[in-house]
């Protein structure tokens, strides 16, 4: 928290599979009531997850990605592939992952 509050602002990048909206994570009204400009993104995933990640990332001039990871076995990941692994495969900034 003490990183995403010295923040110019932090954009949430959103994935969703379905129409229903995902909440938003807590910490988002928290920078928000700090000052911090909270701008919300989201996407269909459709296809390739890490790539529409990497794409909308770089389209909010991001300087850090902070994600969560494997939401999936890692062996599951590890054989298959996932998200998680390709970003960090294909990365082209920062990042900060929490499980």
């Amino acid at each position: 928290m003490p990183l995403l509050e010295t923040a110019e602002r932090v954009t949430l990048i959103i994935g969703e599979h379905d129409g229903n909206e995902t909440r938003l994570p807590a910490f988002a009204s928290t920078l928000g009531r700090r000052g911090v400009q909270i701008i919300v993104d989201r996407f269909r995933i459709d296809g390739d997850v890490g790539e529409q990640i990497r794409t909308h990332a770089l389209a909010a001039n991001a300087d850090l990605l902070i994600m969560g990871a494997y939401t999936r076995p890692h062996f599951l990941e590890w054989l298959f592939g996932g998200p998680t692994q390709d970003l960090f495969t294909h990365a082209t900034l920062p990042i900060l992952t929490h499980h």
